[in-house]
């Protein structure tokens, strides 16, 4: 057990000066007024530095110098995390953009071997497509834009504890096939779209949650009489 102290601390409610953060067994136990804590802590002097709980970044594609799709490696995801720990991020899901099967394997493989041998740091894969509108691509390479193939969507489902993200555009998706993966654990989102406002509702009806750079290589809204009167403007 140790406490972390001398510094300002940011909780969810408030900002606290003159208390210090109680760690026991590499967990938070409790935050106190420094003048409280016992005399026979340890102690860490944080020297007025600013505290406060890792970030955490659900899309990154590349940093450090290097790019996840230019060299799926163990390496790439040290470099990656080393990098992001500079800035306050702590733990992270490395994205995969549009690729062939074949690097979505090693995707799959690269990540299992680095959360086995690391605690917190990648939270899971974010696979950026394939399964993609080509009108929405942006700069995912076209070639590898492809509609959903079930084996690779199995994959994926079998994956379910490493892969904690798959953005789709939910126009070339079954209900079933958002379902699946919906009910694998994994979170669809919705992104490089051109889908219609009745394909996203019924894709967020079946599983789908979140929404990748939202408007960002998406169709923007349209009828905005329509979108007014229903918001009562």
């Amino acid at each position: 057990m140790y406490a972390l102290t001398n510094c300002t601390i940011y909780t969810t409610h408030s900002v606290l000066s003159d208390h210090a953060v109680i760690i026991k067994n590499d967990q938070i136990d409790s935050v106190t007024l420094a003048t409280d804590l016992d005399n026979s802590i340890k102690t860490i002097d944080l020297n007025g530095a600013n505290l406060c709980p890792g970030f955490i970044d659900l899309q990154i594609n590349g940093c450090g110098g290097v790019m996840f799709n230019s060299e799926i490696s163990e390496q790439t995801l040290e470099i990656m995390q080393a990098t992001n720990l500079k800035s306050g991020c702590t733990s992270y899901l490395p994205t995969l953009i549009t690729s062939s099967d074949e690097d979505i394997k090693l995707a799959l493989k690269v990540a299992r071997n680095f959360i086995d041998k690391t605690k917190n740091e990648i939270l899971g894969l974010h696979l950026e497509g394939p399964f993609i509108s080509l009108e929405k691509k942006g700069v995912h390479r076209a070639e590898f834009v492809r509609s959903p193939d079930l084996d690779i969507i199995d994959l994926i489902c079998a994956n379910a504890d490493i892969v904690s993200k798959v953005t789709i555009a939910p126009e070339s998706f079954s209900a079933e096939v958002i379902q699946q993966l919906h009910q694998a654990g994994i979170v669809v989102s919705i992104g490089h779209s051109n889908a219609t406002y009745a394909q996203a509702s019924e894709a967020i009806n079946n599983g789908a949650s979140f929404a990748t750079h939202l408007f960002n290589a998406m169709s923007p809204m349209t009828g905005r009489n329509t979108w007014c009167r229903r918001r009562n403007l």
